[in-house]
């Protein structure tokens, strides 16, 4: 496993790689883990989804985003804050009105 995550393998090299896996209990175990990167990946994009989408609405309306405000919303990983957050960057009156919502 350690080889396959080592390397940068397309999706078809990676499958074929998993397919050569003798051993049913080590293929089962390396299929778990590819889903759960897949997971995690899925995961990851939506939340650099979701700040991008606060970020854009924060610009359409203001302008400009501070960078220290820009920096804290690309460190927040939890959804429902971001779409909480997302909802305030499109109701709030001012940026300063964004920024109490953090």
């Amino acid at each position: 496993m350690r080889y396959i995550m080592d390397r940068d393998l397309a999706k078809p090299s990676f499958r074929r790689t998993l397919k050569s896996l003798r051993n049913p209990k080590l293929s089962k175990i390396a299929m778990s883990l590819a889903e759960q990167f897949r997971q995690e990946g899925r995961e990851e994009g939506l939340i650099f989804s979701q700040q991008q989408a606060i970020l854009e609405a924060l610009e359409i309306r203001f302008q400009r985003v501070p960078e220290g405000l820009r920096e804290e919303i690309e460190t927040i990983i939890d959804t429902k804050k971001l779409t909480h957050l997302h909802r305030a960057a499109i109701t709030s009156a001012d940026i300063e009105s964004f920024a109490v919502e953090l």
